[in-house]
């Protein structure tokens, strides 16, 4: 494939890669088979989660030997889990998570003591981290800055 820009690794051994020209990979365990497709990311976390960012941060996921493009969903950075959910960056440093069958919500609130899921996609400043544990939200830094 010439060099890899970019390449994710699963725990199932699957590996994907992107080229400086923005085509795609996939190793065989062999060899490296072009797969049809230029994107500028990509990430895998099993050989049936594959999703990716083309360069008009549209986010794709690869099913059934195709790309399914997301409607309206535009992102810089992308992740899949093993069950479908999509977790994402947009430009605004927004963080998003998106279940199957589900509606868009951001899920890192700002400076709010008490954090809560936003229920629109208004853009906010990314100050403090949150992360989910036991199905609730718990800040684990007081400052994303003060980690620098």
């Amino acid at each position: 494939p010439g060099l890899l820009i970019n390449v994710s690794v699963a725990s199932d051994g699957t590996v994907w890669g992107v080229s400086r020209n923005r085509d795609i990979f996939r190793w065989n365990g062999k060899d490296w088979i072009q797969i049809g497709g230029k994107l500028k990311q990509i990430y895998t976390s099993s050989e049936s989660s594959v999703v990716g960012i083309d360069i008009n941060n549209n986010v794709l996921q690869y099913k059934d030997g195709q790309w399914l493009q997301y409607k309206d969903i535009k992102l810089e950075n992308v992740a899949i889990s093993i069950d479908n959910n999509l977790w994402g960056i947009d430009s605004m440093e927004e963080i998003y998570m998106f279940q199957p069958n589900s509606t868009t919500s951001p899920l890192i609130p700002t400076s709010s003591t008490s954090p809560t899921i936003s229920s629109t996609n208004t853009p906010r400043k990314r100050e403090q981290i949150y992360g989910m544990q036991e199905n609730r939200y718990s800040r684990k830094f007081h400052d994303i800055f003060s980690m620098l």
